[in-house]
């Protein structure tokens, strides 16, 4: 799974490099978004199986600190990338090191583990867990990220989206708690105690937080650019 996910990711980084119509981009950061979040959930569960409880908090400092040090220097070597040759090499730049990371994967890890059939893989799966979270966080998204923009805040265009995802999120949580999956996405017993249920909350508001920075630092400094003289703005 985790070779399947970096090629994917390889593979929807040539296409958002190569895009040549906006939903052809967008297309293909969806699908680096949804590989990017499986090898961050892989990277986590590969720690879990192989390394002791007591010794996991090393390495998942180890990798906390890789992310840390990518994240920073990200803006600085994408601003150049943009700034001296092309937007298009943000995302070239992922197609020579995805080979050299599959294969050190393929050379590397090796994990044992239990196979099972598809029909067995998709009996585990939470189907209706899936079918309620998923398109209702995609449509609060979508009303908090076109509210203001496109449509204005009042329209039914926010409204809607965002009293089913609200209705969604809430039906979810209830289905989940009434333990009918077997394998819950997210078993409600993880916030039965302080113990788990404070990190959690922790760890969600830490999550915000960066996020948010991360997300409007950029937007700030685009805005604030556009707003200066050309001879004194800034050069990304």
């Amino acid at each position: 799974m985790t070779l399947s996910a970096v090629a994917i990711f390889v593979l929807a980084s040539g296409i958002s490099g190569g895009a040549n119509t906006e939903g052809m981009l967008i297309s293909g950061r969806a699908i680096q978004g949804a590989e990017g979040g499986g090898l961050n959930v892989m990277i986590d569960l590969i720690i879990c199986d192989l390394v002791p409880l007591r010794e996991r908090l090393k390495f998942i400092s180890i990798v906390s600190a890789m992310f840390a040090i990518g994240t920073s220097m990200g803006p600085f070597v994408g601003g150049s990338l943009v700034q001296y040759s092309s937007w298009r090499w943000v995302f070239y730049l992922n197609l020579p090191i995805g080979p050299v990371a599959l294969v050190m994967l393929w050379a590397v890890l090796h994990v044992k583990y239990e196979k099972q059939s598809l029909k067995q893989n998709l009996r585990r799966f939470d189907v209706i867990g899936s079918f309620l979270s998923i398109p209702s966080t995609v449509a609060i998204l979508f009303a908090l990220t076109y509210g203001g923009a496109i449509y204005s805040w009042p329209s039914w265009g926010v409204i809607v989206p965002l009293i089913l995802g609200r209705v969604g999120l809430v039906s979810y949580h209830i289905y989940e708690a009434l333990s009918y999956p077997n394998e819950p996405l997210i078993p409600p017993r993880l916030f039965g105690t302080r113990t788990s249920a404070v990190p959690f909350f922790a760890t969600f508001v830490h999550t915000l937080i960066f996020v948010w920075i991360i997300y409007y630092l950029p937007v700030y400094f685009n805005l604030f650019s556009n707003l200066r003289p050309p001879d004194r703005a800034f050069s990304y």
